[in-house]
């Protein structure tokens, strides 16, 4: 499959969702600057996930003799998504949350998701680079909503 095709599966989802969130903010839309900032933001989130998950997982050893029960586990609530949501939750209240322009609680909404949608966005298209386009189109259902 075409580069561009996989790449266009990976960030589109994100990028709709975005839309989506952002126009249901009818009464007082956010600055699309910040909004802007915001997705590149939680794009660059992604980063430092990468290391801190990595060297959580080496942790994996502490968990025998249960490692086959408590991994999963694990995994999933501990390395993705303590380190995942606290991240992209740093992100808002760092760069926005004392703007003026946040200032409703549609806006913890908006800048959270636009948040999540950019941290989705580049793990998407590394995950699709790495494993192809089947995994982006299951992903595009189920990974990148969820980070919203």
């Amino acid at each position: 499959m075409n580069l561009a095709v996989s790449l266009a599966l990976a960030v589109v989802p994100a990028l709709i969702i975005v839309i989506y969130f952002y126009r249901k903010d009818r009464a007082k839309p956010e600055p699309k600057g910040i909004v802007i900032r915001m997705f590149l933001l939680g794009l660059l989130s992604t980063v430092p996930a990468i290391f801190i998950e990595l060297g959580l997982d080496e942790l994996r050893g502490f968990l025998n003799p249960f490692y086959r029960l408590l991994y999963p586990v694990f995994k999933a609530f501990i390395v993705a998504g303590l380190v995942e949501e606290s991240l992209k939750l740093f992100i808002v209240k760092k760069f926005v949350f004392r703007k003026k322009c946040f200032d409703e609680v549609m806006d913890g909404i908006v800048y959270t998701v636009i948040a999540g949608m950019g941290f989705a966005c580049l793990e998407n298209v590394l995950y699709v680079l790495g494993s192809g386009i089947t995994v982006g189109i299951l992903r595009a259902f189920t990974s990148i909503p969820m980070h919203a």
